[in-house]
Formats: C-alpha cells, sequence, structure tokens
C-alpha cells in the first residue's frame, strides 16, 4: 500500500513540476505535458497560457499532422497573430487549400514580419512588389535584385498602359504582361484570343461568370481553343456532369458553326453521353489533348 501510495506521489510530483516548469519558461516541458494530452490539438485549442500556446506554435506541424482539416485552422487562426510561422506552415503543408486561401495566409505572415513567407509570395503570386521590398528590406540580397528589376519593369509596363490607353496601340501592353482589365478587354474586343483568355484566367477564382464568359469569347475568335477547352473540361464529368456537359456542348456548338468538321462530330458524340457512365468512383480519368 505504501508502494503504491508513493508511486501515485511521484506521478502528481512529476507532472506538477513539468507543468511548474513549462510555465517558468521550460517550453520542453511545456511540449513533454502537451504530449500526455489525449489529443495535443485539443490540448493547444483549449489553452490560454503564454508558454503553451508558444510550445503549440513552435510545434505546429507536429501537433496538426493527421488532425481534422477544421480543427488545424482554428488553431492556426487562434496562433498566427502571435506567432506568423504558424500561418506559413499551414500553408505548407495543407497544399489543398485554395490559392486564395495560401496567399492571404502568407501575406499575413509577411505583414507579421516572417521573412521566409514574403520571399514565397513574392516568388508565386501576382501583386507582390511590396512583399518582394519587405524581404529586399529584410536584408535578403536576391529579393532586392528582384525588387528593382520589377520596378523597372513596372515602369515599363505602366507606360505601355498609358499609351494603350490614349492611342488604342494596345499589343505593347499585352506584350509586357499587363493585367489592366481596360487593356485587356480593349484586346479582346479587337479579336485577340490571347488577351479573352489572360482576362478569364485572371478570373477564374472570382466566380463572377466572367471566366466562361472569355474562355467563350477566345473560343469565338480561334476554334483551335474551342477543341481544347472542352476536351479539358472532360475530364470533370465525374465530378459535375451536367455542368460539365453545357460547358463542352458551348465550345462545340461554337466551332461546329465557325466549319469545324470535328467539332460538329464531337458535340454529336457529347449529345449522347450517358451521365450513368460517369458516375465518381474515385479515380480521375487523363484525357490526352491532340490537334
Amino acid at each position: 500500500m505504501k508502494k503504491l501510495l508513493l508511486i501515485v506521489f511521484l506521478l502528481v510530483f512529476v507532472y506538477a513540476n513539468s507543468d511548474y516548469e513549462c510555465k517558468s519558461g521550460d517550453l520542453i516541458s511545456c511540449l513533454d505535458e502537451i504530449s500526455k494530452a489525449p489529443s495535443k490539438i485539443e490540448f493547444c485549442l483549449n489553452t490560454n497560457d503564454y508558454n503553451y500556446k508558444k510550445a503549440c506554435a513552435n510545434n505546429f506541424t507536429m501537433i496538426t499532422k493527421n488532425e481534422d482539416d477544421n480543427k488545424v485552422e482554428k488553431l492556426k487562426d487562434k496562433l498566427c497573430d502571435d506567432y506568423p510561422n504558424v500561418c506559413f506552415e499551414y500553408v505548407m503543408n495543407y497544399r489543398n487549400i485554395a490559392r486564395g486561401t495560401m496567399k492571404k495566409n502568407l501575406e499575413k505572415a509577411c505583414e507579421l514580419d516572417f521573412i521566409k513567407a514574403c520571399i514565397f509570395v513574392a516568388n508565386n503570386f501576382r501583386d507582390n512588389l511590396k512583399y518582394i521590398k519587405k524581404a529586399c528590406d529584410a536584408g535578403d540580397y536576391e529579393s532586392c535584385v528582384e525588387y528593382e528589376y520589377k520596378k523597372l519593369k513596372a515602369g515599363e509596363l505602366k507606360a505601355a498602359e498609358e499609351e494603350c490607353l490614349k492611342t488604342n496601340n494596345c499589343q505593347k501592353a499585352l506584350e509586357k504582361g499587363s493585367e489592366n482589365e481596360q487593356v485587356l478587354t480593349k484586346l479582346c474586343d479587337e479579336k485577340n484570343a490571347n488577351a479573352c483568355l489572360k482576362y478569364a484566367d485572371l478570373n477564374a477564382d472570382k466566380y463572377n461568370g466572367k471566366y466562361k464568359i472569355y474562355n467563350l469569347k477566345a473560343c469565338e475568335i480561334d476554334s483551335d481553343i474551342c477543341m481544347q477547352k472542352a476536351k479539358m473540361v472532360e475530364q470533370f464529368l465525374h465530378f459535375d456532369f451536367d455542368g460539365s456537359l453545357e460547358d463542352m456542348k458551348d465550345y462545340y456548338k461554337i466551332a461546329c458553326k465557325n466549319g469545324l468538321d470535328q467539332a460538329c462530330e464531337e458535340l454529336n458524340r457529347v449529345n449522347s453521353l450517358n451521365k450513368d457512365d460517369y458516375k465518381f468512383n474515385g479515380k480521375v480519368k487523363t484525357i490526352r489533348i491532340e490537334f
């Protein structure tokens, strides 16, 4: 009996001692305590102690591994303002999140002076000049070189866009990489298919209808684009049969109307597709596109 009481006493003492050491600033002890919990992520979600939160942030990747996505996002939201590395690790570890969400979290980490995030945004996203500058100001040499180059190109682009809007000579602005709505829509209206496609891509994740509208405009200009777009859409029949089928028909109808016999044949084919043949079975079919 004495031995049992001694064991219980020692266990309580060790726990209390470890908890005390954590709250005294020993983050290794904090992690030991977190690891003992039935659920590490639940422990981190429920604690408001400064040292425990810091340990959760420092070990965010380990603590959230194989955990529920919603819980991971909640923990990220709880910790990111004080520990910007968490926003960065969240993006690096969970690549299935939307690109817009990725950028938002990386920008937040960058604004909080987590320079790795600034460099990542600078290298992988549009509208990135201020993040390149922030990385440069923090001493990243390559970002400084990139910033000077981007400033030069931005100046050239601005001049080309101004020329376009004044003189209607917009090709140079497109070649310089313009993403200006007025420039791209003006060129699209002048039957420049590349401008239509670029404007469509810029609206791809905005759910404003312009992605399809401007892809169809490009299709009307160049029937080969219709065929490419229809074949790309065909890969999604398993996920959204009715919507994908409608899009395919729209592309093939335009190309058929423009005199492309192959498009007319494809239109007849898709009109006879059976929805039951495209029930999603967990496998994705890849279609080779050849012209």
